[in-house]
């Protein structure tokens, strides 16, 4: 594996008197580079956990929650899950990959790029839907219809996905930036399934 200025500096290293200080210098650079690296693929490799763990919460208790804590009708309930997998699938899939490609944050943008911003985006949403999604309705009344019910846990739900989608989305978007060619992004996308089985 080479540095990828290594072309360029060769082309300077013929004016340098000391030669042997140029290869150390280089292997110096090389090393960096290659610990910056792996320290990257890790990063990466962890970066989708809380959405797995949240995605299975979501798949697997959200109904449960919804009919036996909650007391939201059968009918009700799975109303709510539609309604949030076609919203999803219908127009905050295709919204998330605009944002990630196209639309900078003000200030997070500039510091750390616009996929990783909006990845940070869709963390704070998913942390702060969360526990709203499963506790009691905060603006119900003390015996709330199942219209408020529909109305609370639809939106919440409803934001727990955008925050998945836009957690997921922003996250694969990275492959093509970090790898440098196709087998490490198959290897970038196997820690991604690697901590996914973990969570």
């Amino acid at each position: 594996m080479t540095f990828p200025g290594t072309k360029f500096l060769n082309f300077f290293a013929f004016r340098r008197t000391s030669v042997s200080w140029y290869h150390w210098n280089m292997a110096t650079v090389e090393a960096t580079w290659k610990r910056k690296h792996i320290i990257q693929q890790f990063s990466f490799g962890v970066g989708h956990v809380i959405n797995d763990v949240t995605r299975l919460l979501m798949i697997s208790f959200r109904l449960v929650f919804l009919m036996k804590v909650v007391r939201m009708s059968a009918s009700n309930a799975g109303w709510i899950i539609l309604f949030s997998r076609v919203t999803n699938a219908v127009i905050f899939r295709p919204m998330a990959g605009y944002l990630c490609d196209k639309v900078s944050v003000p200030v997070l943008s500039h510091r750390h790029g616009k996929k990783k911003s909006w990845h940070l985006i869709g963390i704070v949403l998913q942390v702060a839907s969360m526990p709203l999604l499963f506790s009691n309705c905060l603006v119900c009344s003390s015996e709330p219809s199942q219209w408020e019910l529909i109305a609370y846990y639809g939106t919440i739900n409803t934001l727990g996905w955008i925050s998945i989608i836009l957690i997921e989305t922003a996250h694969l978007s990275l492959i093509p930036f970090i790898a440098k060619d196709q087998k490490e992004a198959v290897k970038l996308n196997g820690l991604r399934f690697e901590n996914y089985s973990v969570a």
